[in-house]
């Protein structure tokens, strides 16, 4: 079993190098699909997938735009503390 492969491999490689491969063509049957052929293939649940992108979308660059903005400064109580000194009894 092995050797019948080995040897289908040989002359598949044989064919390769001497440049015996036939020349394929295309099949002209069947029209060219682009993107809104197989959405529309697709079936409802490509609608569902379009409005989810779009909100995963809208949610990532919401997000982006408030961590890009400037933090403000603003003092916490215990920073406060250190500034404001309670007088001893």
């Amino acid at each position: 079993m092995m050797n019948i492969t080995l040897l289908a491999a040989q002359a598949a490689l044989a064919d390769t190098l001497t440049g015996g491969n036939p020349v394929l063509t295309p099949v002209s049957g069947e029209a060219q699909m682009n993107l809104w052929d197989m959405a529309v293939k697709g079936g409802w649940i490509m609608l569902v997938l379009a409005l989810l992108s779009v909100a995963c979308f809208y949610i990532f660059f919401e997000r982006l735009a408030i961590f890009a903005r400037p933090v403000r400064k603003t003092l916490c109580l215990w920073s406060v503390s250190g500034i404001i000194s309670v007088p001893e009894r």
